[in-house]
Protein backbone atom coordinates (compact mmCIF):
# COMPACT_ATOMS: atom_id res chain seq x y z
CA UNK A 1 0.00 0.00 0.00
CA UNK A 2 1.55 3.32 -1.01
CA UNK A 3 1.52 6.17 1.49
CA UNK A 4 -0.80 9.10 0.99
CA UNK A 5 -0.82 12.63 2.40
CA UNK A 6 -1.15 12.72 5.30
CA UNK A 7 0.39 9.40 6.21
CA UNK A 8 -2.13 7.19 8.01
CA UNK A 9 -0.79 5.30 11.04
CA UNK A 10 -2.80 2.98 13.26
CA UNK A 11 -1.23 1.96 16.59
CA UNK A 12 -2.08 -1.02 18.78
CA UNK A 13 -0.86 -0.49 22.32
CA UNK A 14 -0.32 -2.93 25.15
CA UNK A 15 -1.82 -0.71 27.85
CA UNK A 16 0.79 -0.82 30.60
CA UNK A 17 3.18 2.00 31.42
CA UNK A 18 6.27 0.03 30.38
CA UNK A 19 4.85 -0.40 26.88
CA UNK A 20 2.93 2.86 26.35
CA UNK A 21 5.54 5.33 27.61
CA UNK A 22 8.36 4.45 25.16
CA UNK A 23 5.95 4.94 22.24
CA UNK A 24 4.70 8.38 23.32
CA UNK A 25 7.64 10.32 21.81
CA UNK A 26 7.36 8.28 18.60
CA UNK A 27 3.67 9.14 18.19
CA UNK A 28 4.42 12.79 18.93
CA UNK A 29 7.17 12.80 16.28
CA UNK A 30 4.88 11.22 13.67
CA UNK A 31 2.15 13.75 14.45
CA UNK A 32 4.67 16.60 14.20
CA UNK A 33 5.61 15.35 10.73
CA UNK A 34 2.00 15.62 9.65
CA UNK A 35 0.89 12.00 9.97
CA UNK A 36 -2.63 11.16 11.08
CA UNK A 37 -2.05 8.85 14.01
CA UNK A 38 -4.89 6.76 15.41
CA UNK A 39 -4.02 4.84 18.55
CA UNK A 40 -5.84 2.38 20.76
CA UNK A 41 -6.24 3.51 24.34
CA UNK A 42 -7.61 2.79 27.79
CA UNK A 43 -8.72 5.56 30.18
CA UNK A 44 -5.52 5.43 32.27
CA UNK A 45 -3.37 6.57 29.34
CA UNK A 46 -5.83 8.74 27.43
CA UNK A 47 -4.39 12.08 28.57
CA UNK A 48 -0.79 11.15 27.78
CA UNK A 49 -1.73 9.77 24.36
CA UNK A 50 -3.85 12.82 23.49
CA UNK A 51 -0.85 15.06 24.18
CA UNK A 52 1.03 13.36 21.32
CA UNK A 53 -1.54 14.63 18.83
CA UNK A 54 -2.94 11.17 18.18
CA UNK A 55 -6.63 10.37 17.83
CA UNK A 56 -7.83 7.85 20.40
CA UNK A 57 -9.93 4.73 19.92
CA UNK A 58 -10.95 3.01 23.14
CA UNK A 59 -10.21 -0.66 23.49
CA UNK A 60 -13.12 -2.90 24.55
CA UNK A 61 -13.57 -2.57 28.36
CA UNK A 62 -12.05 -5.99 29.08
CA UNK A 63 -8.61 -4.70 28.08
CA UNK A 64 -8.61 -1.98 30.75
CA UNK A 65 -9.85 -4.54 33.28
CA UNK A 66 -6.96 -6.89 32.57
CA UNK A 67 -4.25 -4.22 32.22
CA UNK A 68 -4.01 -3.37 35.90
CA UNK A 69 -3.66 -6.98 37.12
CA UNK A 70 -0.06 -8.26 37.40
CA UNK A 71 0.35 -11.50 35.42
CA UNK A 72 1.32 -14.64 37.29
CA UNK A 73 4.29 -15.78 35.25
CA UNK A 74 5.00 -16.62 31.62
CA UNK A 75 2.13 -19.08 31.18
CA UNK A 76 -0.39 -16.54 32.44
CA UNK A 77 0.92 -13.92 30.01
CA UNK A 78 0.65 -16.33 27.07
CA UNK A 79 -2.84 -17.43 28.04
CA UNK A 80 -4.01 -13.85 28.51
CA UNK A 81 -2.62 -12.52 25.21
CA UNK A 82 -3.93 -15.43 23.15
CA UNK A 83 -7.35 -15.45 24.82
CA UNK A 84 -7.77 -11.71 24.27
CA UNK A 85 -6.73 -12.16 20.65
CA UNK A 86 -9.29 -14.91 20.19
CA UNK A 87 -12.05 -12.87 21.81
CA UNK A 88 -12.66 -10.03 21.29
CA UNK A 89 -9.57 -8.29 19.97
CA UNK A 90 -8.74 -9.87 16.62
CA UNK A 91 -12.26 -9.35 15.28
CA UNK A 92 -12.27 -5.84 16.76
CA UNK A 93 -8.85 -5.00 15.29
CA UNK A 94 -9.75 -6.16 11.79
CA UNK A 95 -12.89 -3.99 11.94
CA UNK A 96 -10.84 -0.99 13.11
CA UNK A 97 -8.27 -1.34 10.32
CA UNK A 98 -10.97 -1.89 7.72
CA UNK A 99 -12.59 1.36 8.82
CA UNK A 100 -9.40 3.44 9.15
CA UNK A 101 -7.49 2.02 6.14
CA UNK A 102 -4.05 3.14 7.40
CA UNK A 103 -0.89 3.08 5.33
CA UNK A 104 1.03 1.36 8.11
CA UNK A 105 0.28 -0.33 11.41
CA UNK A 106 2.46 -0.01 14.52
CA UNK A 107 1.93 -2.79 17.05
CA UNK A 108 3.41 -3.45 20.44
CA UNK A 109 5.43 -6.66 20.40
CA UNK A 110 2.94 -8.12 22.89
CA UNK A 111 -0.22 -7.07 21.03
CA UNK A 112 -0.67 -10.07 18.69
CA UNK A 113 -4.19 -8.98 17.72
CA UNK A 114 -2.82 -5.93 15.89
CA UNK A 115 -0.04 -7.87 14.17
CA UNK A 116 -2.44 -10.58 12.96
CA UNK A 117 -5.06 -8.06 11.83
CA UNK A 118 -2.43 -6.24 9.76
CA UNK A 119 -1.30 -9.54 8.23
CA UNK A 120 -4.90 -10.51 7.42
CA UNK A 121 -5.47 -7.22 5.57
CA UNK A 122 -2.02 -7.00 3.96
CA UNK A 123 -1.02 -3.74 5.67
CA UNK A 124 2.68 -3.07 6.38
CA UNK A 125 3.45 -3.66 10.04
CA UNK A 126 6.07 -2.16 12.35
CA UNK A 127 6.62 -3.87 15.69
CA UNK A 128 7.53 -1.81 18.75
CA UNK A 129 9.68 -3.93 21.08
CA UNK A 130 9.95 -2.12 24.38
CA UNK A 131 12.18 -4.75 25.96
CA UNK A 132 14.92 -6.83 24.40
CA UNK A 133 13.91 -8.49 21.15
CA UNK A 134 13.37 -12.09 22.20
CA UNK A 135 14.69 -15.23 20.56
CA UNK A 136 14.60 -18.82 21.69
CA UNK A 137 18.18 -18.87 23.02
CA UNK A 138 17.99 -15.57 24.89
CA UNK A 139 18.80 -17.28 28.18
CA UNK A 140 20.60 -20.50 27.32
CA UNK A 141 22.15 -21.00 30.74
CA UNK A 142 21.32 -23.96 32.97
CA UNK A 143 19.69 -21.57 35.44
CA UNK A 144 17.58 -20.07 32.67
CA UNK A 145 16.49 -23.48 31.39
CA UNK A 146 15.56 -24.66 34.89
CA UNK A 147 13.58 -21.47 35.48
CA UNK A 148 11.73 -22.01 32.23
CA UNK A 149 10.99 -25.61 33.15
CA UNK A 150 9.51 -24.46 36.47
CA UNK A 151 7.35 -21.94 34.60
CA UNK A 152 6.05 -24.66 32.28
CA UNK A 153 5.29 -27.14 35.06
CA UNK A 154 3.59 -24.70 37.43
CA UNK A 155 1.73 -22.97 34.61
CA UNK A 156 0.42 -26.10 32.88
CA UNK A 157 -3.32 -25.24 33.30
CA UNK A 158 -2.75 -21.76 31.89
CA UNK A 159 -0.73 -23.16 29.01
CA UNK A 160 -3.76 -25.31 28.25
CA UNK A 161 -5.87 -22.15 28.00
CA UNK A 162 -3.25 -20.64 25.68
CA UNK A 163 -3.30 -23.72 23.41
CA UNK A 164 -7.11 -23.75 23.20
CA UNK A 165 -7.24 -20.08 22.27
CA UNK A 166 -4.45 -20.53 19.72
CA UNK A 167 -6.38 -23.35 18.04
CA UNK A 168 -9.51 -21.20 17.98
CA UNK A 169 -7.72 -18.32 16.23
CA UNK A 170 -6.24 -20.72 13.67
CA UNK A 171 -9.64 -22.23 12.98
CA UNK A 172 -11.55 -18.97 12.67
CA UNK A 173 -8.99 -16.82 10.85
CA UNK A 174 -6.35 -19.15 9.39
CA UNK A 175 -3.83 -17.07 11.36
CA UNK A 176 -1.47 -18.32 14.07
CA UNK A 177 -0.70 -16.25 17.19
CA UNK A 178 2.42 -18.39 17.44
CA UNK A 179 4.43 -20.03 20.17
CA UNK A 180 5.18 -18.10 23.37
CA UNK A 181 8.32 -16.51 21.97
CA UNK A 182 6.17 -15.07 19.14
CA UNK A 183 3.56 -13.78 21.59
CA UNK A 184 6.17 -12.02 23.68
CA UNK A 185 8.19 -10.68 20.76
CA UNK A 186 6.06 -10.65 17.65
CA UNK A 187 8.16 -9.21 14.82
CA UNK A 188 6.84 -6.98 12.07
CA UNK A 189 8.02 -6.23 8.55
CA UNK A 190 10.32 -3.86 10.41
CA UNK A 191 10.87 -3.82 14.17
CA UNK A 192 11.92 -0.88 16.29
CA UNK A 193 13.81 -2.03 19.38
CA UNK A 194 13.84 0.52 22.20
CA UNK A 195 17.40 -0.40 23.12
CA UNK A 196 20.86 -0.33 21.59
CA UNK A 197 22.64 -3.09 19.73
CA UNK A 198 25.20 -3.13 22.53
CA UNK A 199 22.53 -3.93 25.11
CA UNK A 200 20.57 -6.42 22.98
CA UNK A 201 21.50 -10.03 23.83
CA UNK A 202 22.40 -12.02 20.72
CA UNK A 203 21.85 -9.35 18.05
CA UNK A 204 23.25 -11.81 15.51
CA UNK A 205 19.91 -13.66 15.68
CA UNK A 206 18.29 -10.84 13.69
CA UNK A 207 18.91 -9.18 10.37
CA UNK A 208 18.66 -5.44 9.69
CA UNK A 209 14.87 -5.50 9.74
CA UNK A 210 15.37 -4.97 13.49
CA UNK A 211 16.35 -1.33 14.07
CA UNK A 212 17.83 -0.24 17.40
CA UNK A 213 16.43 3.20 18.19
CA UNK A 214 17.64 3.52 21.77
CA UNK A 215 15.51 5.83 23.85
CA UNK A 216 13.92 9.24 23.75
CA UNK A 217 14.66 9.67 27.46
CA UNK A 218 17.20 12.41 28.09
CA UNK A 219 19.12 13.16 31.30
CA UNK A 220 16.95 15.17 33.67
CA UNK A 221 17.82 17.92 36.09
CA UNK A 222 18.21 16.80 39.71
CA UNK A 223 16.29 19.91 40.73
CA UNK A 224 12.59 19.27 41.28
CA UNK A 225 10.17 20.83 43.78
CA UNK A 226 9.06 17.42 45.03
CA UNK A 227 12.66 16.67 46.01
CA UNK A 228 13.51 19.93 47.74
CA UNK A 229 13.17 18.35 51.18
CA UNK A 230 15.51 15.43 50.51
CA UNK A 231 18.52 15.52 52.83
CA UNK A 232 22.05 15.48 51.49
CA UNK A 233 24.30 12.46 51.22
CA UNK A 234 24.49 9.55 48.76
CA UNK A 235 20.91 8.73 47.71
CA UNK A 236 19.75 5.14 47.29
CA UNK A 237 16.43 4.83 45.46
CA UNK A 238 14.17 1.74 45.54
CA UNK A 239 11.09 1.00 43.45
CA UNK A 240 9.30 -2.03 42.04
CA UNK A 241 7.50 -0.12 39.29
CA UNK A 242 3.75 0.24 38.91
CA UNK A 243 2.49 -3.36 38.76
CA UNK A 244 4.61 -5.23 41.30
CA UNK A 245 4.98 -2.71 44.12
CA UNK A 246 2.53 -4.13 46.68
CA UNK A 247 5.40 -5.81 48.53
CA UNK A 248 5.80 -4.60 52.14
CA UNK A 249 8.11 -7.54 52.88
CA UNK A 250 10.55 -6.43 50.18
CA UNK A 251 10.54 -2.79 51.23
CA UNK A 252 10.98 -3.69 54.90
CA UNK A 253 14.10 -5.65 53.98
CA UNK A 254 15.44 -2.71 51.98
CA UNK A 255 14.98 -0.41 54.97
CA UNK A 256 16.54 -2.91 57.37
CA UNK A 257 19.52 -3.54 55.12
CA UNK A 258 20.23 0.15 54.61
CA UNK A 259 19.33 1.49 58.07
CA UNK A 260 22.89 2.73 58.59
CA UNK A 261 23.45 3.96 55.02
CA UNK A 262 25.07 7.44 55.24
CA UNK A 263 22.47 9.10 53.04
CA UNK A 264 18.73 9.07 52.32
CA UNK A 265 16.99 5.85 51.27
CA UNK A 266 14.00 6.85 49.13
CA UNK A 267 11.23 4.30 48.53
CA UNK A 268 8.52 4.70 45.91
CA UNK A 269 5.87 2.18 47.02
CA UNK A 270 2.83 2.97 44.86
CA UNK A 271 -0.69 3.86 45.91
CA UNK A 272 -1.86 0.37 46.92
CA UNK A 273 0.59 -0.11 49.77
CA UNK A 274 -0.11 1.50 53.15
CA UNK A 275 3.21 2.90 54.45
CA UNK A 276 2.15 1.81 57.94
CA UNK A 277 2.77 -1.78 56.76
CA UNK A 278 6.49 -0.97 56.75
CA UNK A 279 6.60 -0.49 60.51
CA UNK A 280 8.98 1.87 62.30
CA UNK A 281 11.10 3.66 59.70
CA UNK A 282 14.86 4.17 60.11
CA UNK A 283 16.00 7.77 60.43
CA UNK A 284 17.32 7.84 56.85
CA UNK A 285 14.13 6.45 55.23
CA UNK A 286 11.75 8.46 53.07
CA UNK A 287 8.62 6.67 51.82
CA UNK A 288 6.36 8.10 49.13
CA UNK A 289 3.65 6.64 46.89
CA UNK A 290 5.32 8.10 43.80
CA UNK A 291 8.27 10.29 42.86
CA UNK A 292 9.54 12.16 39.77
CA UNK A 293 11.73 9.23 38.82
CA UNK A 294 14.00 10.94 36.29
CA UNK A 295 14.88 13.73 38.72
CA UNK A 296 15.51 11.15 41.44
CA UNK A 297 17.81 9.16 39.17
CA UNK A 298 19.67 12.34 38.28
CA UNK A 299 20.90 12.48 41.89
CA UNK A 300 20.90 8.78 42.90
CA UNK A 301 24.05 6.72 43.52
CA UNK A 302 22.28 3.37 43.32
CA UNK A 303 18.86 2.11 42.21
CA UNK A 304 17.19 -0.97 43.70
CA UNK A 305 14.75 -2.08 41.02
CA UNK A 306 12.63 -4.92 39.72
CA UNK A 307 14.34 -4.58 36.35
CA UNK A 308 11.51 -3.32 34.17
CA UNK A 309 12.96 -2.15 30.86
CA UNK A 310 11.71 1.44 31.24
CA UNK A 311 13.24 1.87 34.68
CA UNK A 312 16.46 0.17 33.58
CA UNK A 313 16.78 2.41 30.53
CA UNK A 314 16.15 5.54 32.59
CA UNK A 315 18.79 4.51 35.11
CA UNK A 316 21.38 3.87 32.37
CA UNK A 317 20.71 7.24 30.75
CA UNK A 318 21.50 8.82 34.12
CA UNK A 319 24.53 6.59 34.71
CA UNK A 320 23.05 4.95 37.81
CA UNK A 321 24.16 1.39 38.68
CA UNK A 322 21.42 -1.03 39.66
CA UNK A 323 20.66 -3.69 42.24
CA UNK A 324 18.06 -5.98 40.70
CA UNK A 325 15.30 -7.89 42.47
CA UNK A 326 13.38 -9.29 39.46
CA UNK A 327 9.76 -10.19 40.07
CA UNK A 328 8.47 -11.79 36.84
CA UNK A 329 8.11 -11.56 33.03
CA UNK A 330 11.21 -10.23 31.24
CA UNK A 331 12.76 -8.74 34.38
CA UNK A 332 15.17 -11.64 35.12
CA UNK A 333 16.49 -11.42 31.55
CA UNK A 334 16.95 -7.65 31.76
CA UNK A 335 18.68 -7.95 35.13
CA UNK A 336 21.00 -10.72 33.96
CA UNK A 337 21.99 -8.79 30.84
CA UNK A 338 22.79 -5.54 32.64
CA UNK A 339 24.76 -7.41 35.29
CA UNK A 340 26.72 -9.25 32.58
CA UNK A 341 27.57 -5.88 31.05
CA UNK A 342 28.92 -4.64 34.38
CA UNK A 343 26.30 -2.04 35.29
CA UNK A 344 24.60 -3.83 38.18
CA UNK A 345 24.15 -6.93 40.28
CA UNK A 346 21.26 -9.37 40.68
CA UNK A 347 19.84 -10.49 44.01
CA UNK A 348 18.45 -13.98 44.51
CA UNK A 349 14.71 -14.36 45.02
CA UNK A 350 11.85 -11.90 44.88
CA UNK A 351 12.42 -10.83 48.49
CA UNK A 352 16.16 -10.87 49.23
CA UNK A 353 17.45 -10.67 52.79
CA UNK A 354 18.55 -7.31 54.29
CA UNK A 355 22.24 -8.29 54.38
CA UNK A 356 22.18 -9.27 50.69
CA UNK A 357 20.66 -5.90 49.82
CA UNK A 358 23.24 -4.09 51.94
CA UNK A 359 26.15 -5.96 50.33
CA UNK A 360 24.82 -5.43 46.80
CA UNK A 361 24.41 -1.68 47.26
CA UNK A 362 27.93 -1.44 48.67
CA UNK A 363 29.23 -3.42 45.70
CA UNK A 364 27.72 -1.24 42.95
CA UNK A 365 28.80 1.92 44.78
CA UNK A 366 32.43 0.81 45.14
CA UNK A 367 32.93 -0.99 41.80
CA UNK A 368 33.09 0.36 38.28
CA UNK A 369 29.36 -0.18 37.79
CA UNK A 370 28.57 3.52 37.71
CA UNK A 371 31.01 4.18 34.87
CA UNK A 372 29.74 1.18 32.94
CA UNK A 373 26.13 2.30 33.39
CA UNK A 374 27.06 5.70 31.96
CA UNK A 375 28.72 4.05 28.94
CA UNK A 376 25.63 1.96 28.24
CA UNK A 377 23.46 5.03 28.66
CA UNK A 378 25.47 6.83 26.01
CA UNK A 379 24.93 3.91 23.63
CA UNK A 380 21.16 4.33 24.09
CA UNK A 381 21.27 8.07 23.50
CA UNK A 382 23.31 7.66 20.30
CA UNK A 383 20.68 5.58 18.46
CA UNK A 384 18.33 8.34 17.32
CA UNK A 385 15.30 7.83 19.54
CA UNK A 386 11.89 9.01 18.35
CA UNK A 387 13.19 10.50 15.11
CA UNK A 388 14.82 7.23 14.08
CA UNK A 389 11.66 5.32 14.97
CA UNK A 390 9.48 7.65 12.89
CA UNK A 391 11.84 7.13 9.94
CA UNK A 392 11.29 3.36 10.24
CA UNK A 393 7.51 3.78 10.26
CA UNK A 394 7.67 5.94 7.13
CA UNK A 395 9.99 3.42 5.47
CA UNK A 396 7.53 0.59 6.13
CA UNK A 397 4.66 2.67 4.77
CA UNK A 398 6.59 3.13 1.53
CA UNK A 399 6.72 -0.64 1.20
CA UNK A 400 10.44 -0.86 1.90
CA UNK A 401 10.19 -3.10 4.98
CA UNK A 402 11.39 -6.67 5.02
CA UNK A 403 8.84 -9.44 5.16
CA UNK A 404 8.56 -11.36 8.40
CA UNK A 405 10.20 -14.28 6.60
CA UNK A 406 13.27 -12.13 6.14
CA UNK A 407 14.06 -12.10 9.83
CA UNK A 408 16.93 -14.34 10.82
CA UNK A 409 15.66 -17.58 12.29
CA UNK A 410 15.25 -17.49 16.05
CA UNK A 411 16.66 -20.84 17.10
CA UNK A 412 14.69 -22.73 19.69
CA UNK A 413 11.43 -21.84 21.35
CA UNK A 414 10.10 -21.29 24.83
CA UNK A 415 7.46 -23.97 24.43
CA UNK A 416 7.22 -26.18 21.37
Amino acid sequence: MSPRTPLGVCVFQLPTSGHVNPLLPVLAELSARGARVVTTSVPMYAAALTETGAELVDYPPIVAQKAGVPPDGLADVCALLTSLTDHPLLDWSVALLTRERPDVVVVDSMAPWGRLAAKHLGIPCVCSSTTFVLHGNLDDSLEGKLSLLREVVTGAPKLGRYLRARRSVRRRWDLDPGMPVDLLAGLGDLTIAHTSRELQPGPEHFDDSVRYIGTAVRPASPLHPELDDLPGGPLVYASLGTLYNERPDFFRNVLAGLADHPGPVLLSVGHRLDPAALGQLPANAIVRPSVPQLAVLARAEAFITHGGMNSTTEALVHGVPMVFAPQTADQPLVAKRIAALGAGTVLRGQCPEPQAIRDAVADVRSSGARGRAAQLGRSLLACGGAGAAANVVEEAARGEGRSMAGVAQRAGSLVT
